[in-house]
């Protein structure tokens, strides 16, 4: 099963916590993957990543695939394709 997780604005220290409570929620609840729509994100930092790369970890070891939603604003994507995370993860369509 795959559930997506929203997320809008902001993806930083000030809400990393409650990004990773939601997709540990969905993953305690029976998802094995996770689509993580990142649409309407405007801005990352590297909290954000390090909570990316702890859903990847926790997809793949419930059997699952962490994928991601680009973002719409160049500014996030930028970080994306800097550290190469849209290589790391597959990329879907929202």
């Amino acid at each position: 099963m795959t559930e997506t997780v929203v997320v809008k604005g902001r993806f930083d220290v000030n809400n990393r916590d409650d990004v990773k409570a939601e997709i540990d929620r969905v993953l305690a609840a029976g998802a094995q993957s996770v689509v993580i729509d990142l649409r309407a994100v405007e801005f990352m930092d590297s909290a954000a990543m390090a909570v990316l790369v702890a859903a990847l970890t926790a997809c793949r070891r419930a059997g699952g695939q962490a994928s991601l939603v680009l973002p719409e604003r160049e500014e996030a994507r930028r970080v994306l394709a800097l550290t190469r995370f849209d290589k790391v993860f597959p990329v879907v369509e929202g």
